[in-house]
């Protein structure tokens, strides 16, 4: 059971004492163990920590992630553990983000990265990109439908269930999932640590896996592209999903960072394509 949120600014010859410092600098985070607890630590300096909270050890241990080839081409998913959480945000100025309300998920396996071009065209053998030159880059202009017919053919390539993760689901690995911190942004409340957006891309999506990963070892959930999920759009949450149009999440290249705070919702037709929108897969 997570406690002591928020407990004091430390520094680090106070924790001389203590076992073993495992520095997890991609995402700036200190773990000092001492015996099954673990205290989880932002960095501040090379010498000053703020203590986020005393955790059991085993919360803080890297999510399970399975390796897939298809075609040469490395494809990683990352475990999800199910749990509950508190999707939406009250807080908001947005009317389609409230009301935050209780979502009960089931573990799943979603995409440690967003669907790069390489695997793209190994599954359908073209690249529809706007943005090309590295193989690494995320695929965009792709419509709902077009991520429909990639997912068809990976899974006759793969005999899995690849799909598009629902929107629930995509929150709350957005968030992390039951490792989640309360970030703002996937990772982070400093959106230049997490994400590629309007402030810092250069007007262009970059390479996957740049920035610092979310709790989950999760890349690029904040930023770089959109990212279409399965189900259809409501005004609010607490309307019926009508819309025949289909909800996008996370914002892109070319966002600001509210629009690419976690709760953030977008939607667009299963027919529209744009060089800001592309996918990740769920299992």
């Amino acid at each position: 059971m997570k406690t002591n949120k928020l407990l004091k600014s430390i520094m680090l010859c106070g924790l001389c004492a203590m076992a073993l410092l495992a520095y997890a600098e991609q995402v700036k985070v200190v773990k000092v163990y001492n015996g099954d607890k673990v205290i989880a630590m932002h960095k501040i300096s090379d010498f000053e920590y703020f203590q986020v909270e005393d955790v059991d050890a085993a919360e803080l241990l890297p999510a399970k992630v399975t390796t897939y080839e298809v075609n040469g081409i490395s494809l990683d998913m990352v475990e999800v553990e199910g749990g509950n959480y508190l999707m939406g945000d009250d807080n908001s100025t947005e009317a389609d983000e409230k009301p935050a309300h209780k979502e009960t998920i089931a573990t799943f396996q979603i995409g440690k990265t967003e669907v790069t071009q390489e695997l793209w065209e190994a599954v359908m053998g073209t690249n529809p990109s706007n943005f090309t030159g590295e193989a690494n880059l995320p695929v965009e202009k792709v419509s709902w439908t077009d991520c429909n017919t990639f997912i068809t053919k990976l899974n006759e390539l793969t005999g899995k269930n690849f799909r598009l993760p629902t929107e629930a689901e995509w929150e709350y690995a957005a968030r992390g999932g039951n490792k989640s911190l309360g970030y703002t942004y996937s990772g982070s409340n400093t959106i230049g640590d997490v994400a590629w957006t309007s402030e810092n891309s250069s007007s262009k999506t970059h390479p996957v896996a740049q920035k610092q990963p979310n709790e989950l070892g999760i890349y690029d959930m904040s930023g770089n592209v959109w990212e279409w999920t399965s189900d259809k759009y409501s005004s609010n949450y607490g309307s019926e999903r009508t819309s025949s149009d289909r909800v996008d999440r996370g914002g892109g290249w070319r966002s600001t960072a509210s629009n690419s705070r976690i709760a953030r919702r977008s939607d667009n037709g299963e027919s529209f394509t744009d060089n800001n929108l592309g996918l990740r897969l769920a299992l």
